[in-house]
């Protein structure tokens, strides 16, 4: 598409080095994103593989295969302190055998470091963490199928001797991994929570690997522990001192973003600001309400316009461009105009210069979620030249 020749930044996940994502244009380097995370943390690599990535390094994840993404995540911790070492006895079990690092099959990593757990009549393995009351949490773990026909998960309030849930059965693949996950809010008095990762009835052989509860209403990358919660801190990705890249009176912000959930708590946004919250344009996956994308912008310290629309699957990718110029901003998405506003001012020339989070900070950085492609055009493009931009 020539349309790419008039940007003035493209990011596309490719290459990177500690504390940078390098972009495709600019090619001296003055479009490269800035970023930090002051914790090691994992990803899905190029061969469907989970690895760990060193302190202050870009993931570059390749989960679901297909194209690269950047993902961006939240601070989160590990509450299971012994997240693969089920024969550990802080995961107490019955009417079971463990094979740990067993040689039948390899774990979501390669390797040999998997348990096969073979079942007699009424399997239990579980673990049991100290929690917050009336907070939302989510378990999760690997799973591969063996001839277990009836595994169940469940989560149990210890504080008050009753079940959240139970006999949540849940499905197998002897071909490949699964990711199981579940979220649950502990109710008052609630202080310790039972987390089973096997409970039910008959007899057979499961694959598990890496346990993890996490304060949250979704599930993060598994942070691997052995001894101790561990604690992943969040990603950042933004750019300073672009103004030369960005035209403030004109231009479009494009993306190719998806949420890590469907809900308001978990939104976020690409934004280009003066560093401020005084001045701002921004893509948001929320927009108030599940399942919207939304742009709005600020100048001066006041709202100019809002263009948001519901039914989206914002947990799949979604193609979104914001163009806007005086008294006539657009929002498409997918190859589809959802809205228009003909009565907006622009901020002075030379105006923006960041490119970040919402709140515009230099400590924001771009949206938490997986990002296949940015863009930044110093000139408003057509109305056809964005349909195209952003057909799926």
């Amino acid at each position: 598409m020539s349309t790419y020749n008039d940007a003035s930044l493209i990011y596309y996940p490719s290459g990177y080095k500690a504390s940078k994502a390098y972009s495709l244009k600019p090619t001296d380097g003055s479009g490269d994103l800035t970023f930090t995370r002051a914790s090691t943390a994992t990803r899905v690599n190029e061969s469907g593989l989970i690895e760990e990535v060193a302190t202050g390094v870009p993931r570059i994840d390749y989960t679901g295969a297909g194209c690269a993404k950047l993902l961006l995540e939240p601070q989160r911790t590990n509450l299971i302190t012994y997240s693969n070492e089920f024969s550990n006895p802080s995961w107490l079990k019955s009417s079971i055998v463990l094979d740990s690092n067993t040689l039948d099959t390899l774990s979501p990593q390669g390797l040999n470091n998997a348990t096969k757990i073979t079942s007699t009549t009424y399997p239990s393995l579980y673990n049991i963490i100290s929690v917050s009351a009336q907070t939302q949490y989510t378990f999760s773990f690997y799973v591969k199928g063996g001839t277990l026909a009836t595994p169940q998960l469940a989560i149990r309030d210890d504080s008050n001797g009753v079940f959240i849930v139970e006999n949540i059965l849940y499905a197998t693949s002897i071909d490949e991994w699964t990711r199981i996950e579940y979220t649950v809010t502990t109710p008052i008095g609630c202080t310790s929570l039972r987390v089973y990762a096997l409970r039910g009835t008959g007899s057979g052989t499961i694959f598990l690997y890496g346990a993890q509860v996490e304060q949250g209403s979704y599930s993060t990358s598994i942070i691997n522990t052995s001894g101790t919660a561990v604690t992943r801190v969040a990603d950042l990705a933004s750019k300073s001192g672009i103004s030369s890249l960005i035209n403030s009176t004109e231009g479009v912000l494009y993306v190719e973003f998806n949420a890590l959930a469907d809900d308001r708590s978990s939104s976020g946004s690409y934004a280009i600001s003066d560093g401020t919250t005084n001045n701002r344009f921004i893509i948001s996956n929320s927009g108030g309400f599940d399942g919207g994308i939304a742009s709005l912008g600020v100048v001066s310290g006041a709202l100019v316009f809002n263009i948001s629309s519901s039914g989206f699957n914002v947990k799949s990718f979604n193609k979104v461009a914001l163009k806007y110029e005086l008294n006539n901003t657009k929002l498409f998405v997918n190859g589809v105009l959802i809205g228009t506003d003909t009565s907006c001012p622009m901020p002075a020339p030379n105006t923006f210069n960041f490119l970040g989070s919402t709140n515009g900070t230099p400590a924001g950085g771009l949206r938490y979620g997986n990002t296949k492609g940015l863009m930044l055009f110093p000139n408003a493009l057509s109305d056809a030249e964005c349909i195209a931009l952003t057909t799926l």
